[in-house]
């Protein structure tokens, strides 16, 4: 290793240990923001290099675009990462460095380091969450870049790369979620399962904020306006939820039972019941047969048969994420009454039928 390679060494081994911990928790927005900051950092080194090694013409129309993105206020050093990679874009830097340099760039050559600082601009100012597959390339270019620079076998991160993304092909329809765990500095609880962030309340807590809103609505109309108020309540969570879970095993080619069964595996860790996946797709027919079964809904938690049911709650959040999973086919769920829990407090297990509407 050169010189500026041992004064990186230090930062990068601290900063890939932490990305590598965050991945492993599925914090995949933290990965992202984490292997942008570590492309700063050796972008402008790769500048530093360049500046003292480039034929002088070189070197000056690199100084001049420097000058122009940084409009004479400020320079490479105090640049964002956007203003790097266009910097590097404008210049053709990347090779001539390599050139000059000797480093061979492999796969770096024909990274689109535009879509990254998108990617990254989303994350930052537009709050939005990015998935498994789209951290996983931006480590990878990351481990590429580095690479080129020295610091891992390049091939290995090459491989490493097609490995994991040939795994996320296999369906393992009996994979296990990770629990919720705590970061006891930020304040915040994270879901290892899809890497987001939680909160806990009590399940009589949020069963009487459903019932308030329920009586709230039943003041100014009446019984049926208020079921369909839970019922949008609970649709509009579903369907955001089956939505994510959808991009997240995309390349997976799951079938329609197999998802419904990761469906009730996830849910059943993060205390919305046991879920039972007796459900059984025929997408060439469009029939649904068999039950989906909930034990020990949250929802029939310390609820006495008199008191308001919340079943229209439920009924919207197992139809929105259904008909995502299902790709967007009108479904009907119907609550089979006989076992309801709450009616009948010898019985644990509540069943719904799903038709095709």
């Amino acid at each position: 290793m050169n010189t500026t390679t041992n004064i990186l060494s230090d930062n990068v081994n601290n900063k890939m240990g932490f990305i590598e911990q965050a991945y492993n928790l599925k914090q995949f927005d933290v990965v992202v923001k984490e292997c942008c900051g570590l492309f700063e950092i050796v972008f402008k080194k790769i500048f530093s290099e360049a500046l003292a090694q480039l034929p002088l013409q070189e070197r000056i129309e690199l100084i001049e675009e420097e000058k122009k993105i940084g409009e004479l206020k400020k320079g490479v050093q105090e640049f964002g990462f956007g203003q790097l990679v266009g910097l590097f874009r404008k210049t053709n830097l990347m090779k001539k460095w390599a050139k000059c340099s000797g480093r061979d760039l492999g796969l770096i050559d024909s990274m689109n380091f535009n879509s990254i600082v998108e990617l990254r601009n989303k994350l930052t100012h537009d709050g939005a969450n990015c998935n498994e597959f789209e951290a996983d390339l931006v480590y990878n270019y990351l481990k590429s870049l580095l690479a080129s620079y020295g610091f891992v076998n390049l091939e290995k991160a090459i491989s490493s790369s097609f490995e994991k993304l040939e795994d996320k092909r296999k369906p393992d329809i009996n994979e296990k979620y990770a629990k919720i765990v705590l970061n006891e500095e930020r304040g915040i609880i994270i879901n290892e399962a899809d890497g987001t962030r939680n909160i806990s309340f009590k399940v009589d807590t949020i069963n009487s904020m459903l019932e308030s809103m329920y009586k709230f609505v039943l003041q100014n109309s009446n019984e049926h306006e208020a079921g369909k108020a839970l019922f949008s309540i609970g649709y509009s969570g579903g369907n955001r939820f089956g939505k994510t879970m959808n991009g997240k095993w995309e390349l997976l080619n799951l079938t329609y039972d197999e998802k419904i069964t990761k469906w009730c595996e996830f849910d059943s860790v993060v205390g919305w019941g046991k879920y039972i996946n007796n459900l059984h797709i025929n997408g060439e027919e469009c029939i649904i047969e068999g039950k989906l079964s909930v034990q020990e809904n949250f929802l029939y938690c310390n609820r006495k048969k008199n008191d308001i049911k919340l079943c229209d709650f439920f009924r919207g959040y197992c139809t929105g994420v259904l008909e995502e999973l299902l790709d967007g086919q009108s479904i009907e769920v119907i609550c089979d009454g006989e076992c309801c829990p709450q009616e009948n407090p010898f019985k644990k297990i509540c069943s719904l039928k799903i038709n095709v509407i």
